[in-house]
């Protein structure tokens, strides 16, 4: 039997079957209401209640009463001043903790007992603590539960760490503002980006992004091809504690989609160990040294759903308040296991804070949620005021598939028009123009079906959505590679070339945010592996070899970009778009530009307009004199219209 305090007004019995109840509160009998499982009275968590089911006490537990939402009435809470504060001669601790018998504060094996203020536990303790560990103890339900702080700056293995924030890099390189219409993404993994031992001086680590001046047969590798690629925005793949990997060997491999901590920064890419300033300060050297180069940084959260909601610290502290539930069971709408409600005021304070230590801490520009459909739209635009308040041209992007049975008004796509200053990653151009990916493999316009309305219905989509909420993209680090893609049809690696060409057009060319998987440039394969989240560096690596071997390719592809980002009718607000068909040719007008496009194995002539002049040909170059385009086989042509 169970018995469950799950609001200030009722508690829940599992067991129905009983003879005798009774309901005492401060050793005195009570009156209360019983309907189904429920018993109904007014709790009051300044009195002590015990309750006897057929003469024996059961031990009452609480569970969705942190849910309640008289909750913060009775316990407020400020964000703000939770955690621990040095100074040289002490250390100030606040730790928000309802509902405890009892708390202590462990600091270098030393108990202390601070002062709980209505749920908000405080203490000063005298002299220099600097580097010194410390956790807490929760004596609750007769347990005893070990936590770290969910609200320090530094973590070893098994404790948090005192630091002295005035010690940390606080340099900030200023980085001009671009406009949405000018962005482009590109997806990195810190570890694919360096897993290549040989070459490089700290692989796998945030200082391999420092490695400058590396060459490969005379190619630029490392962060020098990376911002001569001519992308804006760098997207890291998650960087902050995450579960699956041990962080001293760097085995097994794993993504980082599985949180266990958002204060900190995971160690396995830290070079410094044991070292609480390390992470930061290494981090921040690598924001300064792009923003230097003038790239900006964007972070992959993960605010969707943790690892285990058993190992989550702040699970333990504010047990059930954290995550959202459907008929007393953890909802999975992110098919983790759970998922974080985000419309709780404490859970979005939290994220809000963490997300301004991002800025402060490290001086990113953008944030790009994962399953950002299992997030409210109050919390998002709450982040929203958050972030616009330190940078105009904050970068905020996700996923927006509908996942939650749960939550109603939620980060979707469906809900564009709710969170303007989001932008979403449009599936509906992924899978018309490089194919379904997932569940049923299936090809579409780029892939061989021959269907070239599918493109048009591409663009019309990312229009729809408009270019500062469109994100248009083939790949990223889920299903296969473009090029992997490809092979499950036997394209041969000479077209595939010429198709991946074809696929940055329209990436680039469509009204909307391009978006680049790191090697999607060079044929990046996954040696056919479509869900590589767990598995080795031999098939996860950005494999530097092989972009010199595609050299020729990625330089059409720099070229391209730089074609792009010098043609303003690419880059307008409000863009007009026009379709024609003829035949095999696919071609559609942006602004005052044609975009003609071949996705077939012959070479095709179209009679043009003589007010056209070309401006570039990717294709079969046309003689002087000729009145019709002459388009290669897997190629495209751009013209202006005079």
């Amino acid at each position: 039997m169970s018995c469950y305090l799950d609001s200030f007004s009722y508690l829940t019995i599992t067991n129905t079957n009983i003879k005798e109840l009774l309901l005492l509160e401060n050793g005195f009998s009570i009156t209360y209401k019983s309907k189904d499982n429920h018993l109904y009275f007014s709790y009051n968590p300044n009195k002590k209640y015990q309750l006897f089911i057929d003469g024996k006490e059961e031990r009452i537990e609480y569970r969705f009463i942190y849910k309640d939402e008289a909750f913060f009435k009775y316990f407020p809470f400020d964000i703000n001043h939770l955690g621990s504060f040095y100074h040289r001669d002490h250390t100030i601790f606040n730790f928000y903790a309802p509902l405890l018998d009892n708390l202590e504060l462990v600091i270098n094996h030393q108990r202390y007992q601070p002062i709980n203020n209505n749920g908000t536990y405080y203490i000063e303790v005298k002299g220099d603590l600097e580097g010194y560990s410390y956790y807490y103890l929760l004596y609750r339900n007769n347990e005893v539960i070990k936590v770290n702080d969910p609200f320090s700056y530094a973590i070893n293995e098994e404790e948090s760490i005192i630091i002295d924030l005035n010690k940390l890099n606080k340099q900030k390189i200023k980085t001009k503002e671009v406009r949405k219409e000018d962005i482009i993404i590109y997806e990195l993994s810190v570890r694919d980006f360096s897993s290549q031992k040989e070459l490089f001086n700290y692989p796998i680590s945030f200082k391999a992004l420092l490695e400058s001046d590396k060459k490969l047969k005379d190619e630029a590798i490392g962060i020098d091809y990376l911002t001569n690629l001519g992308i804006t925005h760098l997207q890291l793949m998650p960087i902050f504690d995450f579960y699956g990997t041990d962080k001293k060997y760097k085995e097994p491999y794993n993504w980082g989609y599985n949180p266990l901590a958002y204060n900190v920064l995971n160690e396995l890419y830290v070079e410094e160990k044991n070292n609480p300033y390390a992470a930061i300060n290494e981090f921040r050297s690598v924001i300064n040294f792009l923003h230097q180069k003038g790239t900006k940084v964007c972070l992959d959260v993960v605010f969707n759903h943790v690892y285990k909601d058993s190992l989550f610290d702040l699970n333990k502290i504010l047990p059930s308040l954290f995550f959202r539930y459907q008929d007393d069971i953890l909802a999975d709408g992110s098919y983790c296991g759970n998922e974080i409600a985000t419309e709780n005021s404490f859970v979005s304070a939290y994220f809000n804070l963490m997300i301004k230590r991002y800025i402060e801490l490290y001086d990113i520009d953008g944030l790009r949620f994962d399953l950002m459909g299992l997030l409210d739209i109050d919390f998002l635009n709450k982040v929203k005021e958050e972030t616009l308040a330190y940078k105009n041209d904050f970068l905020l992007y996700g996923e927006g598939w509908k996942m939650s049975e749960v939550l109603i008004e939620s980060g979707t796509i469906d809900n564009a028009d709710k969170l303007k200053d989001y932008a979403f990653f449009n599936g509906e151009f992924r899978d018309l123009i490089k194919g379904l990916d997932y569940g049923e493999i299936k090809r579409a316009y780029l892939s061989g079906d021959g269907d070239i309305y599918k493109a048009s219905r591409a663009i019309t989509s990312a229009l729809s959505l408009g270019p500062r909420q469109s994100i248009n993209y083939l790949e990223c680090h889920d299903n296969h590679t473009f090029y992997d893609f490809l092979k499950l049809f036997n394209y041969p690696d000479d077209v595939i070339r010429k198709l991946i060409k074809m696929s940055f057009a329209l990436i680039l060319f469509t009204p909307g945010i391009p978006f680049i998987h790191a090697g999607e440039e060079f044929m990046r394969t996954k040696k056919g592996y479509g869900n590589s989240y767990n598995l080795d560096d031999s098939i996860n690596k950005l494999d530097w070899y092989r972009m010199v071997k595609e050299i020729d390719l990625v330089n059409d592809i720099k070229e391209l970009i730089g074609f792009y980002k010098q043609e303003e009718a690419f880059h307008l607000a409000d863009p007009r778009i026009s379709f024609e068909y003829y035949y095999e040719v696919f071609i559609f007008q942006i602004n005052n530009l044609k975009v003609y496009l071949n996705n077939s194995e012959y070479t095709l002539t179209y009679p043009y307009h003589q007010k056209e002049i070309i401006i570039y040909n990717e294709g079969i170059k046309n003689e002087e004199g000729k009145e019709a385009l002459i388009i290669g086989p897997y190629s495209f042509i751009v013209t202006r219209l005079t």
